[in-house]
């Protein structure tokens, strides 16, 4: 995960690294499709949890094997949610990685 962070940090060419995590860090918006314009309805959108999403985490359980006994189907589909969660604890500790009192992932 922690690769596709830094290449999504240094492939933007509009903003640096520093100044982009800075940013992100404002309010969580890395969690946001449009950090400018923060709606609640859109958490979990942003390209870069929706890359972390893609690559960590769908691509281990598409095509994953169906065993009714232990309901992998549903484990597949409520895990999304643990894996979103992840994402953002993710990025928020790549970009924060000793957050002092008063910022916490």
């Amino acid at each position: 995960m922690l690769a596709i962070i830094i290449d999504f940090f240094i492939s933007n060419k509009d903003i640096s690294p520093q100044a982009l995590a800075t940013q992100f860090l404002n309010q969580y918006t890395f969690l946001y499709p449009h950090p400018e314009n923060i709606n609640k309805d859109k958490t979990f959108r942003s390209p870069l949890v929706q890359e972390l999403l893609a690559t960590a985490h769908l691509s281990c359980t598409i095509g994953h094997a169906d065993v009714p006994t232990l309901n992998t189907e549903s484990l597949a589909e409520s895990d999304i949610i643990r894996a979103l969660g992840l994402c953002a604890a993710s990025v928020c500790q790549s970009i924060l990685p000793n957050p002092g009192p008063s910022m916490t992932c």
